[in-house]
């Protein structure tokens, strides 16, 4: 995308920022929600900041003022006698100083490299390349132990469909089987009830300043001098007190997990959660699940699991386009139109996964890898990065 002027390139991405997500509340979601997204936005922008990925960093620094403002701030008039948000908001109202500050210097770099770029219309590629990976690739799809193949991509994983994947400069995330075969056992209860049943994926950002030490790759270095993101690993997963249909799940005093999560030093990454009688693929409630947690981080996940799924894999790993996020119908779809007897509104595309007129509102992930062998990091110690913690007690 090329602009005529800095002035245009900045208003850009400013409108990128303003989501809906950001601008209005949507009454489905607590206070607590709120509060844990914009932490995670903040952590977020911070990372990306280091990374040099100043477009994006700029973009959730942004959108955190935004989120602040219009939602936070004045939902916390309604709850500030509730002891249990006064520190967290107080924290983020510090934050809400420092992004403005960080705007205005990411501002002013980012018009620095768009005059430095301008004629070349490279104002927009300042994301570093792809990732790559050379592991071995399994065709396999199920969870079942490898000897020769440590990890799958989701891009292998469902290589059968005919959708092409756009290529991205998503930093990978990695989660291993062994966590999703934990939560598929837990579900069988719902499942056998024909009950959706879900959890909240949590972890870190794994980059080249931290591998040298586990703890430190939990939190967001201070450090000014560059670092390089390597993956995000999802270490943990939450299952929350959740009431439970046929369609959909709806997670329970969210606050429990996310005490949780900060007790831990964890970001959240994505959720998993079941279709005990449909295919794999994001319905209308998912979409709007899964908005909330792509407003937050770009690279959160959303996993599906079908036992008797007909039309799709069993399993499979999704994000929402950028058409979703853009597209004015996208948000309207995703955002308002709640209906609990979706499904046989679906139409199907030959892609196997649902479609709505000319627009395609999810994808499958190609940055997630999947670990099928023991995770080690950089010094060959076993990294933690199967644990399941049941909050519902």
């Amino acid at each position: 995308m090329s602009f005529s002027s800095s002035s245009e390139y900045i208003h850009h991405l400013i409108t990128k920022s303003e989501i809906k997500f950001v601008m209005k509340r949507d009454p489905s979601h607590s206070f607590s929600y709120y509060l844990k997204a914009a932490e995670d936005i903040i952590q977020s922008a911070n990372s990306y900041k280091q990374e040099n990925k100043f477009e994006e960093s700029f973009i959730l620094f942004t959108r955190f003022i935004l989120l602040f403002l219009n939602i936070i701030q004045k939902e916390h008039v309604r709850v500030r006698e509730q002891v249990i948000y006064v520190e967290r908001f107080n924290n983020l109202k510090k934050y809400a100083s420092y992004a403005m500050d960080q705007c205005e210097l990411l501002k002013k770099k980012l018009i620095d490299l768009y005059q430095m770029s301008h004629g070349n219309n490279n104002c927009n590629n300042n994301n570093s390349s792809s990732h790559t990976n050379n592991n071995i690739y399994s065709n396999d799809h199920t969870f079942k132990n490898s000897q020769s193949n440590t990890l799958i991509t989701t891009t292998t994983m469902n290589s059968h469909t005919s959708h092409t994947i756009k290529k991205t400069s998503l930093i990978p995330v990695r989660i291993h089987s062994q966590l999703i075969q934990q939560f598929i056992q837990l579900a069988q209860p719902h499942l056998q009830r024909d009950l959706e049943f879900c959890g909240i994926l949590a972890g870190y950002l794994v980059t080249s300043s931290s591998t040298s030490s586990s703890s430190s790759s939990r939190t967001t270095s201070s450090s000014t001098s560059p670092i390089t993101p390597l993956y995000y690993q999802i270490s943990h997963c939450f299952i929350p007190k959740q009431s439970c249909t046929a369609d959909s799940c709806k997670a329970l005093n969210e606050i429990t997990v996310f005490n949780k999560q900060e007790e831990l030093g964890l970001i959240t990454l994505g959720w998993i959660h079941t279709h005990p009688t449909q295919d794999a693929f994001l319905s209308t409630i998912d979409l709007k699940t899964q908005y909330g947690y792509q407003c937050g981080l770009d690279e959160a996940i959303g996993i599906v699991y079908a036992p008797k799924a007909v039309r799709t894999p069993k399993m499979g790993i999704f994000r929402i386009t950028d058409e979703f996020s853009t597209n004015q119908k996208g948000v309207h779809h995703g955002m308002e139109c709640i209906r609990q007897r979706f499904r046989e509104n679906i139409e199907w595309g030959n892609q196997h996964e649902p479609m709505n007129g000319d627009h395609q509102w999810f994808e499958e992930c190609s940055h997630v890898q999947l670990l099928l062998n023991q995770c080690h990091d950089e010094e060959g110690e076993e990294v933690d990065s199967s644990n399941l913690v049941d909050l519902r007690n």
